[in-house]
């Protein structure tokens, strides 16, 4: 049965704010979008994680720049109140992580997070290898953020796992990782693996344009293998408050299996053809320059060792 989606307040910030600022309150308050507002406090548009990802790839700086500089104009908006599978099929069919609703003269927020909250996966038989995606995209520990942000932006995916010479996982990195690098010379990770709580990394000694993933990738990463059933993968997501989880197999990289991989399922929406024949699609490891565009990075496909 359909439920009423639970929309949260849209926290919002002034359109000449930096976009540091942004990526400060983001990180403070544990969220993933913001509203924006212009100078008479009108909505404007909003600016994600998503969108600060981008802008670790242009390499601008995150200070010297304003928010209005990088909102997203065109949000999706709909009007309040919507079931949890309209809104998860709108949220699918535009390939976004976050809703607006019209509620009045309000606009409130909901998330793939949060629909994921309100799902049940109970006696559900798919496993990790019916939904994962595959071939994963990964990159090295090496890779310049603005690398990883790039291939992030191409492939239209938020996270991806970082994989040592011989495609074992060794961390995860996300669009909140590089969104919380703009934060400051005090990043904030909240992360929440083996009962650790938040923790601060100074990053004031690394020059912005040659940090790497392995600064700020979460590690250890959370794993599964290729028979672990959909309900223990979305035990998993909701306990280390992750969005994604690598699937391996004898240790190896095979795929990954998201959030909205999960929801999908759930919902029995049509999926693309996992080939398991392919190995991951790495990036990351060839001295590439930071800025370079997304057509000149180097990306390998993976090869047995």
């Amino acid at each position: 049965m359909s439920t009423k989606v639970q929309t949260h307040p849209l926290i919002s910030v002034r359109a000449d704010a930096t976009v540091q600022e942004a990526a400060r309150l983001m990180a403070d308050c544990s969220i993933g979008a913001l509203g924006v507002l212009d100078a008479d406090r009108e909505f404007e548009g909003i600016v994600t994680e998503r969108d600060l990802s981008w802008f670790v790839a242009q390499a601008k700086d995150a200070a010297a720049t304003r928010v209005g500089e990088i909102v997203n104009d065109f949000p999706v908006i709909v009007d309040g109140p919507i079931d949890d599978g309209d809104a998860l099929e709108r949220m699918r069919t535009a390939r976004i992580r976050h809703l607006i609703v019209r509620d009045g003269k309000d606009f409130r927020i909901v998330s793939m997070r949060d629909l994921f909250v309100i799902g049940s996966v109970d006696n559900q038989e798919p496993t990790a290898g019916d939904v994962m995606t595959a071939p994963a995209v990964a990159c090295r520990d090496e890779a310049f953020f603005e690398e990883v942000a790039e291939i992030l932006a191409e492939r239209d995916i938020s996270g991806m796992p970082v994989v040592d010479a011989s495609d074992r996982v060794v961390g995860v990195i996300s669009e909140r990782d590089l969104a919380h690098a703009l934060g400051g010379p005090m990043v904030r990770l909240a992360v929440r693996r083996h009962n650790h709580g938040p923790f601060m990394r100074d990053l004031r000694d690394l020059r912005r344009g040659i940090r790497r993933a392995r600064d700020v990738m979460t590690t250890p990463a959370v794993t599964v293998g290729l028979d672990a059933h959909l309900d223990e993968i979305a035990r998993l997501l909701r306990v280390h408050q992750i969005n994604r989880v690598p699937v391996v197999d004898s240790d190896r990289l095979v795929g990954v299996v998201t959030r909205g991989d999960v929801l999908g399922a759930i919902a029995h929406l049509d999926r693309t053809e996992i080939d398991l024949t392919r190995p991951p699609v790495v990036v990351g490891g060839t001295g590439i320059h930071p800025g370079m565009s997304p057509r000149r990075l180097s990306i390998s496909r993976g090869e047995k060792r």
